[in-house]
């Protein structure tokens, strides 16, 4: 189609928007959605050993480590918010994983 297009004298911005960007757009957002998982589990990380946001500022690595000094007692403390990053992990990876399937030129006939 690229070839075809350039025969007929298209820009090479005309091109692109037309062809390579509806190719690459499924591609580039499912990355998205798999990559921002890695970030907020980075961000936990890095919030829980103190190297992220500043204490005012809510973190779910930040909740965790404090509600670390009150396990014994309140173990509640702990796990929402271990929950809540397991959850919303996998809310990310499930809708990229269904958005590749969607994005999936092979799995159109069906």
């Amino acid at each position: 189609f690229v070839l075809a297009s350039r025969a007929l004298g298209e820009s090479n911005v005309k091109i692109a928007f037309k062809h390579v960007l509806p190719n690459i757009s499924g591609i580039i957002i499912v990355q998205i959605m798999m990559t921002v998982p890695s970030a907020i589990m980075y961000e936990s990380v890095l919030s829980a050993i103190n190297l992220g946001v500043k204490p005012p500022t809510a973190s779910l690595g930040s909740l965790i480590t404090d509600a670390q000094e009150n396990l014994q007692y309140y173990p509640y403390q702990v796990l929402l918010p271990a929950l809540a990053l397991v959850f919303i992990s996998l809310a990310f990876i499930l809708l990229g994983d269904g958005l590749r399937d969607a994005f999936d030129p092979k799995s159109n006939n069906e």
